[in-house]
């Protein structure tokens, strides 16, 4: 499938910080993904969006799209708290980082974020 490989690509561009490529790859595959391949590359997307700074908003959005049609949706949550933890917006962080810790108790990075905005 066209998406699946184009979401696999963007990956290893995203693990290699070619940010840029990973960005037009995740882009272009979002038309052709359904479900939770969807989600997934919106996501995906929305992280490397969130490594410029001038497209934080940008990919606050998307993942505030992804959490309107999934409100549990781990991933979403878990990067939502790191850009607001990035932002110094520590009270969002909080509440967005805690909400991980209800769904997955044993969520290490969310409970060491927690710890770290001292809460």
């Amino acid at each position: 499938e066209a998406a699946a490989e184009a979401i696999e690509r963007g990956s290893e561009s995203l693990a290699q910080e070619r940010y840029w490529e990973a960005i037009r790859l995740f882009e272009s595959a979002i038309p052709r993904a359904e479900g939770d391949l969807r989600q997934q590359v919106r996501i995906l997307l929305a992280r490397a969006y969130a490594k410029n700074p001038g497209w934080v908003k940008q990919s606050e959005e998307l993942l505030l799209a992804v959490l309107r049609e999934e409100p549990d949706n781990l991933d979403a949550l878990l990067q939502l708290g790191r850009i607001y933890k990035g932002q110094g917006l520590r009270s969002r962080a909080l509440s967005t980082l805690r909400r991980v810790l209800e769904l997955n108790p044993a969520h290490a990075e969310a409970r060491h974020l927690v710890e770290d905005l001292g809460s």
